[in-house]
């Protein structure tokens, strides 16, 4: 009994989707601290933070349960965080990081309603 309830914990998708929702609002909050011309640092730490250890935590679930996808699904990532480094870089230009975070808003969404959406059917079918 105490080993489905595991199971279940893990493939639970819901935790990934409140990591989205968590990832969003710290890419708005840089939208808005660019807008405002506040400093950036805290947030953007946290959204490189965060994003890199969701990612993580994604592929070790793929990865745990063999997940077809894996792959492409993990590359997705390397570039989404190819464009958080990128970001970084560009710290103090505004209309740099404007565009930039303006993308990586874009890929981001891309990816989950693509390669986010597949896992979670997959993890949804492992659980069911």
């Amino acid at each position: 009994m105490a080993t489905q309830a595991l199971h279940s914990a893990m493939v639970d998708s819901g935790g990934i989707n409140r990591e989205h929702m968590v990832q969003a609002r710290l890419m708005q909050a840089v939208s808005l601290a660019l807008t405002r011309g506040e400093d950036l640092s805290e947030t953007m730490t946290q959204l490189s933070d965060y994003s890199r250890a969701h990612f993580l935590s994604e592929e070790v679930l793929m990865r745990l349960y063999s997940y077809s996808n894996y792959l492409a699904h993990q590359q997705d990532h390397e570039r989404m965080v190819e464009w958080l480094d990128e970001l970084l870089a560009k710290k103090g230009e505004q209309v740099a990081m404007a565009h930039a975070i303006q993308e990586l808003t874009a890929i981001f969404l891309r990816h989950i309603g693509s390669h986010d959406v597949y896992l979670h059917d997959f993890l949804a079918d492992l659980s069911a």
